[in-house]
């Protein structure tokens, strides 16, 4: 996750007990023994949404002040300056002043540090949930507690990896029946989590601030996301407009979407109907000519994309919309003037060529738990520049083996 940019924790060591642990992955009541170990992560905060929902939920108005002192503090200081006031707006909480640590007065049209706070906390984790959907990333357990207010990705476990791009895929097997957190649905569910964040700041910020800055984080998320798909697409600029985009749903009709819009979502459609491997497609995509627009053979229209998005031929059936879906893009990305070689190379910088593949890990862990660390060494050399094709890593882009599909592999248990 670090090399591919995103906002994350880091591991400082992963150390094995030498003890055996026993587990039931799949809670089925066949336990086994595992080697013990421990993984040692660094951030600078493991506060989480989820920490001041504590004292909120217990009416503890000090306590709740002291954390969110405590998170300005030292983990947003150019905030320290705002005022702790906020005038009381109407709004029935009650909380509005005169209990001298920080309520009343003020200017109600005025965020406090708070407010502020809450605002920043929205921005981050919206940024950091859209660059999860730009390189495929589905996080499996995405309750409160497993959100950072630094916009930080932690709690590894289960999450997984698109590899087909199947926009229901959940890698957590407690998640199957409703899949809360399935790919497609993570942006709502941040939605949610800052949700009950601001909830819980109710107190320090007042009804109508907490949801006025709660309603930042659809068009925040919009804008990151349109940013990572203008970049994925080879765009100079994404056409994009507040409302729908990328799984959040803003609280009036959305206005048509643009002519980008349009192009992504039918990308997107076609990529599910073949089951297109998502990091190889995008990948791939950079090697489409803009010539591609004049192209009258739909099999050489569709040849960069090919291996990736139709693999090995049970998706032909589709060829002719990717044809026609590619000559659009073409013809969009020469509007653009840019050369291809400049469109690919930028492309390259947004579309990796690795990811941490589920079968990937598994292989690393079986050889790892037999004494061999050499593939856990060669993954991890490989993973640190994932935007950069490396030689003798051409086996890291293949598409996964059957027998990465069962559980244990692209699906565990929050045990796992």
């Amino acid at each position: 996750m670090a090399g591919l940019g995103v906002p994350t924790t880091r591991a400082l060591a992963l150390l094995s007990t030498g003890a055996g642990v026993l587990r039931d992955k799949f809670y089925d009541g066949n336990a086994g023994v595992e080697p013990g170990a421990i993984v040692a992560r660094v951030t600078p905060s493991f506060l989480r949404l989820g920490s001041f929902e504590l004292p909120a939920s217990r009416g503890d108005r000090p306590l709740l002040k002291a954390l969110a002192d405590y998170a300005v503090t030292h983990h947003f200081p150019h905030l320290a300056a705002a005022s702790e006031a906020y005038a009381p707006d109407g709004d029935g909480d009650g909380d509005g002043g005169g209990d001298g640590d920080g309520g009343g007065g003020g200017d109600s049209d005025v965020d406090n540090k708070y407010a502020l706070l809450l605002r920043e906390v929205i921005a981050r984790n919206a940024a950091m949930v859209a660059h999860w959907q730009a390189v495929g990333f589905v996080h499996g357990v995405q309750n409160t507690d497993n959100y950072a207010i630094t916009g930080v990705t932690l709690d590894y476990g289960p999450y997984g990896w698109l590899d087909a791009y199947e926009p229901d895929y959940t890698p957590n097997t407690t998640d199957v029946p409703g899949r809360r957190y399935s790919y497609a649905r993570q942006p709502a569910v941040a939605g949610w989590n800052l949700a009950q964040f601001a909830s819980a700041l109710v107190p320090l910020v007042g009804v109508a601030r907490a949801r006025a800055a709660l309603d930042t984080y659809a068009p925040a998320y919009a804008a990151a996301w349109a940013r990572h798909a203008g970049a994925k697409l080879g765009l100079i600029a994404f056409d994009h407009t507040p409302g729908v985009v990328g799984g959040v749903v803003a609280d009036t009709p959305p206005p048509p979407p643009t002519a980008d819009e349009a192009l992504l979502a039918e990308l997107l459609d076609l990529m599910a109907a073949s089951k297109a491997d998502w990091t190889n497609t995008w990948r791939a995509l950079g090697r489409v000519p803009s010539a591609a627009a004049d192209e009258a053979d739909d099999a050489a229209v569709v040849a960069p994309l090919a291996s990736a998005a139709l693999g090995d031929g049970a998706a032909a059936g589709l060829t002719p919309r990717w044809a026609a879906w590619v000559r659009r893009y073409a013809a969009r990305v020469a509007a653009d003037g840019r050369p291809d070689g400049e469109r690919r190379a930028a492309m390259d910088g947004a579309n990796p060529a690795y990811i941490l593949r589920n079968y990937m890990a598994q292989v690393a862990i079986e050889a790892a738990e037999a004494g061999d660390n050499s593939e856990l060494e060669r993954l991890r050399v490989v993973l640190a520049t994932p935007y950069t094709e490396q030689p003798g890593a051409e086996g890291y882009t293949a598409p996964p083996p059957a027998w990465a599909g069962r559980r244990g592999v692209c699906m565990n248990s929050c045990s796992s």
